[in-house]
């Protein structure tokens, strides 16, 4: 939430508040900012309805703050004026010509790497002093570009423009039990992916 780099990751394994901290986070820059505008996004609209979406509007959002909701365009107004934009980046004539202040894109993993820094060149509003792309993903193949962006660009992180953090199932304590449970009888890669949160190959795996 206070990371102040202009792109940063949030790395994490399966139950790891991923998806909410990133609507939280938009909120934040939304309420600190009035006029504001941001985008939530994912790399197909349908996804996002089902779960990004569900997140905002059944956990984040606050009774009060709604001054409007398009349904048609996916655009919520705050009662100070900010403006956020639900949209799939496979909805390209909607996010190409786009002016925001901060976006989050869940499962950032599913974007190519065309489309992020079509992103970037988007963080350009004019009517806020901060701009921001945060985005959450479990963890894939280190041969991702993701990976080699966020871990591997040396360049990048002398800058000091780029910034990465990482959870894993079993740190987050508003996890059931039960649930936590379940995913530690995951095996081998599966567990040290999707329960440790690491970024490994499963290259050589037969399904």
């Amino acid at each position: 939430m206070e990371a102040t780099e202009r792109e940063v990751l949030y790395s994490g394994a399966f139950g790891a508040g991923k998806s909410r901290i990133g609507c939280e986070k938009g909120l934040l820059l939304s309420l600190l900012y009035p006029g504001n505008r941001g985008l939530v996004g994912r790399s197909k609209f349908t996804d996002l309805r089902d779960t990004t979406m569900d997140t905002w509007f059944r956990y984040v959002m606050p009774d009060g703050l709604q001054a409007t909701y398009n349904k048609q365009e996916h655009k919520l107004v705050l009662t100070n004026g900010s403006e956020i934009l639900f949209y799939g980046i496979d909805q390209p004539t909607k996010v190409g010509s786009l002016e925001v202040g901060w976006i989050f894109i869940d499962e950032i993993i599913e974007l190519t790497e065309e489309e992020y820094n079509m992103l970037l060149g988007r963080l350009r509003y004019p009517g806020v002093p901060f701009h921001q792309i945060f985005g959450a993903t479990n963890p894939g193949s280190p041969h991702h570009w993701l990976y080699q962006r966020f871990y591997e660009d040396d360049e990048l992180k002398k800058g000091g423009d780029i910034r990465v953090f990482e959870s894993n199932a079993n740190a987050n304590p508003f996890t059931p039990d039960a649930y936590k449970k379940s995913l530690n009888t995951f095996k081998g890669k599966y567990k040290q992916r999707f329960v440790e949160g690491a970024w490994i190959s499963f290259e050589g795996l037969v399904y």
